[in-house]
Parts: C-alpha cells; sequence; structure tokens
C-alpha cells in the first residue's frame, strides 16, 4: 500500500509537471522575500563547515549534551524510510542518517517522535508538543521540510513550552509555502490522485493544503503576532538551499519538480523556494547546488558532506543562541 501511494503521486505529478506551464509574474508575487529583514548567517556557515572535518569536532559538542535533540521528518518521510527495505533503496531511503549517526557516537540523547509524515500540521503539532512536554531535558529541534510548519505550530498553539525549546534548526522549510503544493491542490486529476494516495498512506487533503502557499501567507498573517513571539523566544537557525538547473542533465532527483518551480520565477531546492524558508527576523542560511533531501538523506547526484554541515549548523545554532541571550537582556517588546 505504501509503495503504491508512492507511485500514484509520482506517475500523477510527472505527467502533468513535465508540461505545465505557469504565469511567472502572477506567481513570483506570491511569496514574500523576507531574506532582508533576516539575518544572513552564510558567511559564518560556510566558515564553519570548512573548518569541520571528519576529525574536528565543535567545541559546543558538551553543551549539546544538556539537551534531548528531538528530530521532526517532512512530507512523506515515512514512505521514504520504507525504501529502504526495498532492493537498492538504503540510499534513498536513508533520512537523518548521518545525524544520528553523528548524535549516537557522541551520546547524544535524541527522539524521533511518532510524527506520521502525511498527517496534518494540527496533529502533528500535538505530537511535537508531547515530546517537549515529556522530555526529561530542556529540547534542541531538527526537522526538515514539512517538519518546519508542524514544529511552528506546535510552539504557536502550547506557548508555555517554548522556555524548553533552546534552540531549533529548520531545514528546508516551507513557512511561506510551496508552489508544487499549489499546483496539486488546484489541478483536479493532480488534486485527486494526491488525495487518494494520501488516503492509502494515512493522511488527508487538509495535508495537501497545509503546504500551499495561499494557506502558508494566510496562517502568517493570522499569527502574526504569535510567531514573532516564538522568534523572540526561541533561536531559529533556517536552512535554505537550491539547485540550479543544468542543460541535458539529470542534476537532482527533483529535476522535473525544480524545474516546474524554476518556470514560475522560484530559485528552489525542488519542492521549496529558498525565500519560503526565510520569516522575519530568523538567522538563516543559504546552500548552493543542494536539493530538498541532500540534507538528510543520500544523493546519487549531489555529493555533499552532511556530518559536516550538522556540525557547522549546531556551532552555529549555539552562536547564534548567545547574541540571542544577550538580545534578550533587554526589554520585551511583549
Amino acid at each position: 500500500m505504501v509503495l503504491r501511494g508512492i507511485i500514484h503521486i509520482l506517475t500523477t505529478g510527472v505527467v502533468f509537471l513535465s508540461s505545465a506551464k505557469a504565469d511567472a509574474a502572477t506567481m513570483a508575487q506570491r511569496i514574500p522575500d523576507l531574506t532582508k529583514s533576516a539575518v544572513n548567517l552564510t558567511g559564518d556557515f560556510a566558515n564553519l563547515r570548512k573548518f569541520y572535518s571528519d576529525d574536528v569536532e565543535p567545541p559546543e559538542l558538551e553543551l549539546l549534551r544538556e539537551y534531548r535533540v528531538i528530530l521532526i521528518a517532512g512530507f512523506l518521510a515515512d514512505p521514504v524510510r520504507y525504501l529502504r527495505d526495498l532492493p537498492g533503496g538504503s540510499n534513498l531511503g536513508s533520512y537523518f542518517d548521518a545525524q544520528i549517526r553523528w548524535l549516537e557516537h557522541h551520546g547524544i540523547e535524541m527522539e524521533w517522535p511518532p510524527v506520521d509524515s502525511e498527517q496534518t500540521v494540527e496533529e502533528n503539532a500535538k505530537v511535537i508538543a508531547q515530546a517537549i512536554e515529556t522530555s526529561p531535558k530542556p529540547v534542541m529541534i531538527f526537522s526538515h521540510s514539512k517538519g518546519g510548519l508542524d514544529t511552528l505550530h506546535a510552539l504557536i498553539s502550547r506557548p508555555d513550552l517554548k522556555s524548553k525549546v533552546k534552540g531549533w534548526i529548520a531545514l528546508n522549510p516551507p513557512f511561506q509555502g510551496s508552489p508544487l503544493a499549489n499546483a496539486f491542490a488546484e489541478n483536479f486529476a493532480l488534486r485527486w490522485a494526491t488525495v487518494k494516495a494520501l488516503g492509502w498512506l494515512g493522511g488527508s487533503e487538509r495535508t495537501l493544503m497545509n503546504m500551499t502557499v495561499d494557506e502558508r501567507l494566510d496562517y502568517n498573517r493570522t499569527n502574526a503576532l504569535e510567531i514573532e513571539k516564538v522568534l523572540h523566544d526561541v533561536p531559529v537557525l533556517t536552512i535554505a538551499s537550491w539547485v540550479s538547473n543544468k542543460p541535458r542533465k539529470i542534476d537532482t532527483v527533483f529535476e522535473i519538480t525544480r524545474n516546474y518551480i524554476l518556470r514560475q520565477g522560484y530559485i528552489n531546492d525542488g519542492a521549496v523556494p529558498w525565500e519560503s524558508a526565510v520569516l522575519e527576523g530568523m538567522g538563516f542560511v543559504t546552500i548552493p547546488e543542494v536539493d530538498h533531501a541532500t540534507l538528510v538523506s543520500g544523493s546519487y547526484f549531489i555529493p555533499h558532506d552532511r556530518m559536516r554541515s550538522t556540525k557547522a549548523c549546531v556551532s552555529l545554532l549555539f552562536r547564534h543562541i548567545d547574541a540571542h541571550v544577550r538580545a534578550m537582556r533587554g526589554p520585551s517588546p511583549f
């Protein structure tokens, strides 16, 4: 049933997205670029990433031992992990594997809560809130893709838990939505196929709508004050990547979806425009030539040292926390 759902979404999507056109002028105006009102930490990240080799660990590693790391996966993570059991699927089916190996090697306490990757933001937020609440230690959160939406809603719906979250690294989150979700939601055939497949996988139509640009922008406007409070109370580092199109070459497993979003005027990682990963006031890092899955999973097309990136993210987050704490010593705007 899992494999059937994956194939159903992929085959229908490939047929439509390969030939679909887009109104670039209209679509490009739908996701605002908030990076100018955010904190660009890309240079710091690049310098740290160069420094941390296999034999060099970040000095903040000892501080990390004081926390429990909570891993929140993204949309379709459960069926992707199912691919590990198929012949030749060990690379495609990996998920957070580099991060888990590194944390386990250093004895860092961690948890992968039973979030259903095909469920709605509202349902998954409850699971995340419970994981934070029941942790015997303060927590650090690593989220990927839609897991960022789930985490944000958890912190908004349970503001009492923010003090327990000492930091959050969000990898490729569609905070402002994805035109890809709009494509699947607005085309009758794609929507029907996706909803049917999500039903097989334990999700629903609501899950798809959670990721559309329209819903995310409405959500951000409605919850603007709550989002501002989350970013004031919790140090957040968001990672945005993209992969360019190399003519006459398949350069990412997201080739078709990347090109579809490109035709709408967005530089993207194959699923999310990079600007969508950034909200006003966030610390952010951009990583070129890395697609939506490469930071958490193996790739046949893109060589990327995920261990080195993880070390740089953790080190940078702790430095971001220090700056965040210093800023918090001033009077609260709330």
